[in-house]
């Protein structure tokens, strides 16, 4: 059974008031469009008037136009079935209709529905809006926008079944399989073992109900007998160590460990008491030759400062006379300096005499230039303004011209949107009227009139097209009364009538005939206001301030010339040759920087001066204290003094570091830290015996209580009991166990034979699959599951070992790519088993990559030659190399 969609026709849905979609083709069909340009809209379209209850109003509420209330949104479609023409055309809303054309039988409302939805593989929801398990065969073909990669099978399942058992009953290995996989037996023999295993196995294969609580009972009764040897074996090993702690308790009160301890420790303590006091004495000791050291630093400082004082002396005496001498340099350099600056002040007024001369002349000069450059500028700006003042009179000649044509921009959009308006209204009039063709002997007229008024004659030959009641009279034979019989013709004459009326009020308004006149004058406006561009640039370049600020320049350029030459005439030109006056202005500079350095000079040698005669008097004050010091006899005395208290306390401290020195000697030989260490470890020894002889007694304690306990028990008795018991469990739990095993087994094999009769009954699907897989990822094998849906991939790594992925795992562009040839394939199967198939990709493989999207390509060349594909894409540019027309809706 084939099936393909060869026209496509929406009034009044969503953004679109008309819009027909012709001539499409059997294979493969590709309509772009840029967002937001409705393609999605049409996928909607076809989707509600097939899938939709024509009286559904809430599931369809989408299609109309926004604004709209009164809207009767209207899906038309023509398509081929079986080799019949088909034409479905489903309004919703206001006017709700449903009719359906087969060749020459007719359907219509939900006869027709029923009908499309029995034929093509789908079910109509009783009420309301169709859900996703209504959908069926086209709910799994068609793809809407970001929805490619999901697989929704479920609801499509009984029919590719249906056509995978119509394809084994053609094969007679199969069809006895394909009747028994039908047939319920199986299955409930199946699930019935099944549901015996799992009352003693879970899922895991672990034990469970009475199997479960058989082998817990065992494992309980294992642990239990574990427990009656352990307390066995302890009470063994109790008696053991009861009879060793009581051999050391003996061995101890025959020969005390702690006397010896005891003794040891009380050596360690006299041997620290000594070691103490010796070390005391030895920091006693260090004191005092420390306090000796810093006498002796003090009386080291005394002497050296005696020393100091008479070295100072003769320096003094040598420092006087420095500055007597330098004193005398300073006193002769600067009459030598007041002698220069006099000679330098002479130099510097005949400089300067030379250089008044030049600087007339040098003004005479200048001011001459600025009268010559005052002049210029009055001529260059009287000119830019001649020629300003003349573009500004041209530019107003064209705005005089321009000011008679008062049409804009938007004047003529607005003319040419009433224009197209009229044109369209007049093509519906026209396909809505009725023609009247008439061709009348030579002399005869018939008179007309409408409903409407209009009245005319007729003539000649020729047609007319009536859009109302017209009434023809025909002289000698009567009357004729035509009627347009098309629904609606009133409105469109009427819609016809009003945009003729608008167009002709916006000529009205612009004051032109027709748009030609108006675009005329539009293109006469825009060469004005071409040629008025360059004179404005022209004037902007030339007065960038405006025309009034270059007249103002103008002036002022005027008035600096007249300034010019009054500066000019209030300076003499020189008589005869002039200075030079850049050598004159050298030379008064040289001059005046000559006689300043004279100046400084005399400043600095006049500061030296001062300066030698304050450190000679200082030098001199020095030494005279410095002399009256050394020759004072209580210094003297101070200083032999500070000699002999140097010399005793010398000798003591020779005296206490042998001391010293002895006493570190002796306690570096048994440091006190060790004698320390050792009173502690004899008294942790000590302490540790007591614990130990404490803990023995109560362990001793504890034992007897406890063997006597147990010995009461009959703990040997328990355990011969309990082992019993336990080799009874252990027999039953065999039973149970080998029960398990066995429907174990069974269920197994028997799912296995199942499973690999429903993979011979899923075959074809398999082999179309590969077909596709075959063309997107050479090598690769797609496995089916149970439920009809792509399981698993398997591809081979660069290693050469086959690696298995679920479809899940993949990233969304690879899942949208198996989504699509899963489809395909599906296609390919209810096509074989003679059910309609259409494809619908909307928007799909937009996540693919250069190479991918190549290989999809293939892919849907391929299938395009079995069925039919409409693919809406937003990237028509993706599509242009599989060989057909590129159909483009309008942005």
């Amino acid at each position: 059974m084939s099936m393909h969609l060869t026209g496509l026709r929406v009034e009044q849905l969503r953004k679109f008031s008309l819009l027909e979609l012709a001539g499409l083709t059997p294979g493969l069909n590709i309509v772009a469009g840029p967002n937001e340009a409705g393609k999605s809209t049409l996928v909607r379209a076809i989707r509600a008037a097939f899938l939709e209850r024509y009286s559904s109003s809430a599931a369809v509420e989408d299609l109309r136009p926004t604004g709209h209330s009164a809207a009767s949104p209207t899906v038309v479609l023509d398509f081929q079935l079986d080799g019949v023409a088909h034409q479905l055309r489903k309004s919703f809303l206001s006017r709700a209709r449903c009719d359906l054309q087969m060749g020459t039988q007719a359907l219509s409302g939900k006869e027709a529905e029923d009908h499309l939805a029995q034929r093509l593989g789908f079910a109509m929801a009783s009420r309301g809006q169709a859900k996703a398990e209504h959908w069926g065969i086209p709910g799994l073909l068609w793809i809407e926008q970001g929805t490619g990669q999901d697989l929704p099978v479920e609801h499509a399942r009984d029919y590719l079944r249906s056509a995978l058992g119509a394809q084994a009953a053609d094969a007679p290995d199969v069809a006895p399989l394909a009747g028994g996989l039908a047939a319920s037996v199986g299955d409930s023999l199946l699930a019935r073992l099944q549901d015996e295993r799992d009352s003693l196995l879970t899922k895991a294969s672990k034990p469970r109900g009475e199997y479960a609580q058989a082998v817990e009972q065992g494992e309980a009764g294992a642990l239990e007998l574990q427990a009656l040897d352990a307390r066995i074996a302890a009470y063994r090993s109790q008696v053991d160590e009861l009879g060793r702690l009581q051999a050391e308790a003996e061995a101890e009160r025959l020969q005390p460990p702690e006397t010896a301890l005891r003794a040891a420790l009380e050596q360690a303590r006299v041997q620290l008491a000594q070691l103490q006091q010796q070390a005391q004495q030895a920091r006693a000791d260090e004191e005092r030759a420390q306090q000796l050291q810093r006498t002796l630093d003090v009386l080291g400082q005394q002497l050296l400062h005696f020393q100091q004082q008479a070295q100072a002396l003769a320096q003094r005496a040598q420092a006087r006379n420095e500055a007597e001498q330098a004193l005398a340099v300073a006193q002769q350099k600067q009459q030598a300096a007041a002698q220069q600056l006099e000679a330098a002040r002479a130099r510097n007024d005949a400089a300067r005499e030379h250089w008044d001369r030049a600087q007339q002349a040098q003004a005479w000069r200048e001011a001459h230039s600025r009268g010559q450059e005052a002049l210029a500028a009055q001529q260059h700006w009287q000119d830019a303004a001649a020629q300003a003042e003349l573009l500004l009179a041209q530019m107003q000649q064209l705005r005089q011209q321009l000011s008679g044509l008062g049409l804009e921009q938007a004047d003529i959009e607005a003319l040419r949107r009433s224009e197209k308006e009229w044109q369209k209204a007049e093509m519906r009039r026209d396909a809505a009227a009725t023609r009247l063709e008439f061709a009348l002997e030579p002399g005869q007229t018939l008179a007309w009139r409408d409903a409407a008024g209009r009245e005319g004659r007729l003539d000649g030959g020729g047609a007319q097209w009536l859009d109302q009641a017209t009434t023809l009279d025909w002289p000698g034979l009567g009357r004729l009364t035509i009627t347009p019989g098309g629904a609606g013709v009133a409105d469109v004459a009427r819609a016809c009538a009003q945009a003729q009326s608008a167009l002709a009020q916006a000529l009205a308004r612009l004051g032109v005939a027709d748009l030609a006149e108006a675009e005329a004058q539009w293109a006469r406006r825009s060469a004005l206001q071409g040629q008025l561009a360059p004179l404005q640039n022209a004037l902007t370049a030339l007065a960038p301030q405006g025309v009034e600020a270059l007249q103002s320049q103008r002036d002022q350029a005027r008035a600096r010339a007249a300034q010019a030459q009054q500066a000019l005439a209030q300076h003499p030109e020189p008589a005869g040759e002039a200075p030079d006056w850049t050598g004159a202005q050298a030379a008064a500079e040289t001059a005046q920087k000559d006689l300043s350095r004279a100046q400084q000079a005399l400043v600095l040698a006049e500061q030296a001066q001062a300066l030698a005669q304050s450190h000679s008097a200082q030098a001199a004050r020095e030494h005279g204290a410095a002399q009256a010091a050394s020759q004072d006899p209580a210094q003297r005395v101070r200083e032999s003094e500070a000699q002999e208290q140097l010399v005793g306390c010398r000798a003591e401290q020779a005296a206490l570091a042998q001391r010293v020195q002895r006493s570190r000697e002796a306690l570096a030989q048994t440091p006190l830290a060790f004698v320390e260490q050792d009173m502690r470890r004899y008294e942790d020894s000590l302490r540790q015996l007591a614990q130990r002889q404490q803990l023995r007694s109560n362990r001793l304690l504890v034992l007897g209580t406890e063997l006597q306990a147990a010995s009461a028990q009959g703990l040997e008795e328990q355990r011969a009991q309990l082992a019993g018991e336990q080799a009874r469990l252990a027999l039953r739990r065999s039973e149970f166990e080998r029960r398990a095993q066995a429907l174990e087994l069974l269920v197994t094999r028997l799912a296995a034979k199942r499973q690999a009769a429903l993979q011979r009954l899923q075959a074809p699907l398999q082999q179309r699959l590969q077909h596709y897989l075959g063309l997107l990822m050479p090598g690769a094998r797609l496995e089916v599951g149970e439920d009809l849906a792509p399981a698993s991939l398997t591809r081979t790594s660069l290693e050469a070992v086959p690696q298995v992925g679920a479809i899940t795992t993949l990233s969304f562009g690879a899942r949208e790519q198996l989504g699509v040839i899963s489809r395909l394939a599906y296609a390919d199967l209810l096509q074989a088993a003679g059910q309609p198939t259409l494809l619908m990709l909307d928007d799909t493989l937009v996540h693919s990559d250069a190479l991918r999207l190549a290989q999809m390509k293939r892919v849907l060349y391929d299938a395009a030659q079995r069925h039919q594909l409409l693919l809406f894409t937003c990237h028509p540019e993706d599509w242009m190399d599989l060989g057909v027309e590129v159909r483009t809706l309008p942005g």
